[in-house]
């Protein structure tokens, strides 16, 4: 619930930023919206990759209940691909 709860937050915040209005249609989220989301995460945010990979994601799976449920026709994350970068992490030393 605390990831979506976030994304919300962050969504809204996109929206007031970038479309300089209080709440979008449903509808109106589209392939230029969800790139216009990642970007805002990458430079306004200044989030990496992965994390604003994680973002959108949630919110893919939100876009997915809509489209089940017949709110919107057509899937604007269809011909979309986030590839995550991999991580080299080091392992902790002994003191």
């Amino acid at each position: 619930v605390e990831r979506y709860t976030t994304c919300l937050k962050l969504l809204k915040l996109f929206i007031q930023d970038h479309y300089k209005k209080e709440d979008v249609d449903i509808r109106e989220i589209d392939y230029q919206f969800i790139k216009n989301f990642e970007l805002y995460f990458k430079t306004v945010r200044k989030c990496n990759n992965n994390t604003t990979i994680k973002y959108i994601k949630n919110f893919k799976k939100i876009v997915k209940i809509a489209l089940n449920e017949g709110l919107i026709s057509a899937d604007p994350f269809l011909k979309i691909k986030f590839r995550l970068d991999k991580i080299i992490k080091n392992p902790l030393s002994n003191c």
